[in-house]
């Protein structure tokens, strides 16, 4: 078995001294490696050729963090082999939802190689682009772009994107939402998530009051109890979900954490079978 190891110096947790680390680990493992670091130029073209050079029976380790390692979820083909994600972002969402508490990287790396428990990903597709945990719509996943900003040293700047947000805190609700059942639902902010507890159809939650004091409330309760049964939410089960929007600007959405504006109208399709993955879980 040959182990090729992309390493993205970039992600938020990855040590300076990464490559020095993972191939020690990996010289107690007596199998075949190669480690090769990446930044964003690179990273996508470095993926397409291990996929490429390995087999199914090899192994394609990345050590990154979530958008990093969503590109080499998107690049893998029948023939590619399982990925193993070592977490080496700053939120590791993606990575929780493979490995659910086993967190150190060297831990994930062991108990992968030696035991190649091997899972099947579903995830949701959007307008060409997948997300594996969850998807939030509304003017709030603005926000995300001013955590992105912080999260590269500029605290002032993200203060400033914030506050130049003229209409953050105007929930009047925008968002036409339709199930696959038909039923429809008239919202200002949404979240659409990926629960391998429902292992055919998404989970979604949909705010629809016009009261910060309300979606406060409702942000709290879903921190401290179950989301699904929190005040204002409505929780609906579904594999589609049509969005349209009643304002002429794109929907603000975040992906898996990542920030895009896209385009009215929205469908939303549960994929089943993504991707494939090495799980530390036991």
């Amino acid at each position: 078995m040959t182990c090729i190891v992309v390493v993205n110096p970039a992600s938020g947790s990855v040590p300076e001294n990464a490559v020095d680390l993972i191939d020690t680990e990996l010289a107690h493992l007596s199998i075949s490696y190669d480690i090769q670091t990446v930044s964003s130029d690179t990273l996508q073209d470095t993926l397409s050729r291990a996929h490429e050079t390995l087999s199914a029976n090899d192994t394609l380790a990345i050590w990154s963090g979530d958008g990093s390692l969503a590109c080499a979820l998107e690049l893998q083909r029948d023939n590619s082999p399982p990925i193993l994600a070592l977490p080496g972002g700053t939120m590791n969402m993606l990575h929780k939802r493979i490995h659910g508490d086993v967190t150190d990287w060297p831990a994930v790396l062991k108990n992968c190689l030696e035991n190649r428990n091997e899972l099947e990903l579903a995830s949701g597709l959007i307008s060409g682009h997948r997300f594996y945990v969850g998807a939030l719509f509304g003017k709030l996943t603005q926000l995300a772009r001013a955590r992105e900003i912080g999260r590269q040293g500029q605290p002032l700047k993200a203060v400033g994107e914030v506050l130049n947000t003229t209409d953050l805190l105007d929930l009047t609700p925008e968002l036409v939402i339709t199930s696959e059942d038909g039923n429809e639902f008239q919202a200002n902010t949404m979240g659409v998530f990926v629960e391998d507890t429902v292992p055919d159809a998404f989970e979604a939650g949909i705010f629809s009051s016009i009261s910060m004091l309300d979606l406060t409330t409702a942000a709290l309760e879903a921190l401290f109890m179950d989301w699904r049964i929190a005040d204002g939410v409505d929780h609906i089960i579904t594999r589609t979900l049509n969005v349209s929007c009643d304002t002429d600007h794109p929907i603000h959405v975040t992906l898996d954490g990542e920030p895009y504006d896209l385009e009215c109208p929205l469908k939303l399709e549960f994929q089943p079978r993504s991707a494939r993955v090495l799980t530390a879980r036991q």
